[in-house]
């Protein structure tokens, strides 16, 4: 792993990567333990309305890929392989925590080898560090 991205991490960072461990270590276990019923909660819509998740408690669009950052190098620090679908529930749940009308978003798409699948957070209908065509890319499965 690269430490030089960890040593250059703001003190937000910081906070946000070993919030985004503990969540990862969290999640990782639900998924395998809890069933389905515990991720379809986890998949349902936010109750905050969009107009009010532009800028929500100090956390303002642009430190959003921050958080993601943060939360990757919380997974790479987990020692195995951490799937995009654990990383983004962390990642919604911790958007969500602090006002943001964020949702994951499950998609599928058919590829040269079969069928490819991905999740990714959306706030306000916008991916968060993702290719902005990722919505594109990918039919999905969840509600919006």
């Amino acid at each position: 792993m690269n430490t030089t991205a960890i040593k250059n991490l703001s003190a937000a960072e910081w906070l946000w990567l070993v919030e985004g461990y503990a969540r990862l270590c969290w999640v990782r276990a639900c998924l395998r333990w809890a069933g389905d019923q515990w991720l379809k909660s986890r998949l349902q819509s936010t109750n905050i309305a969009p107009d009010d998740a532009a800028d929500v408690v100090g956390l303002p669009q642009r430190k959003y890929a921050g958080m993601h950052e943060s939360i990757r190098l919380a997974a790479r620090l987990q020692g195995s392989s951490v799937a995009c679908l654990p990383r983004s529930l962390v990642l919604a749940a911790m958007l969500q925590r602090r006002g943001c009308a964020a949702r994951t978003v499950l998609g599928v798409a058919k590829n040269e080898t079969g069928i490819a699948s991905h999740a990714w957070v959306e706030v306000n209908g916008q991916p968060v560090s993702e290719p902005e065509q990722v919505s594109q890319d990918f039919a999905r499965v969840t509600r919006s």
